[in-house]
């Protein structure tokens, strides 16, 4: 079973003997939270309506059938039938971690690039590499699953003020969103 839309959580750290100040008010509370943050005093779970603005320049499904790694092994063979590659994989986890020696749950992002349409792009507006690549996220759901989210090109690119980007930006959209419907 799937979910369009779903909300994403954010693990917030906060001190068991502070106050802790409520979410800000485009974010709701989980109770129970699970996972790495289980039993933990310290972490609060969060998370983003699923008609939060932050929606307006991406799109997401939760696949609640498929372990995590399954789900990056299909988004990155979706991502090559539609000719991009992942130039970039950061685990935001093993990142904070490291540099913050804080838990957070599983959380990936994928910069996958199309040459050919980078090039185009590139081509036409120079300075477009600012919005490159294109990121896909992948990670734990809070209520369980994986979700996939994926940015919507055409919304990045309304920053450009050029004609000659609009038909590449709908092109790399409609191949994200073929990418997002592959993975069932």
């Amino acid at each position: 079973r799937e979910h369009g839309a779903q909300g994403v959580g954010a693990a917030v750290p906060h001190h068991a003997d502070a106050e802790v100040p409520p979410a800000p008010p485009h974010l709701g509370v989980v109770g129970g939270v699970e996972g790495p943050h289980a039993g933990r005093a310290d972490y609060r779970e969060t998370t983003m309506p699923a008609t939060s603005p932050a929606l307006r320049y991406g799109f997401e499904r939760t696949l609640t059938t498929a372990s995590f790694d399954d789900v990056i092994a299909r988004v990155t063979a979706a991502l090559s039938a539609e000719g991009f590659g992942v130039l970039t994989d950061i685990d935001v986890a093993a990142t904070l971690r490291k540099k913050l020696d804080v838990p957070f749950r599983r959380y990936r992002i994928l910069g996958a690039c199309n040459p050919a349409l980078a090039h185009r792009v590139l081509g036409a507006e120079p300075q477009a590499g600012l919005l490159l690549p294109c990121n896909v996220v992948v990670q734990d759901a809070p209520t369980g699953g994986v979700t996939v989210s994926i940015i919507d090109a055409k919304a990045m690119f309304t920053f450009v003020d050029n004609p000659a980007v609009a038909p590449i930006a709908a092109d790399v959209d409609a191949r994200l969103r073929r990418v997002m419907e592959s993975l069932g």
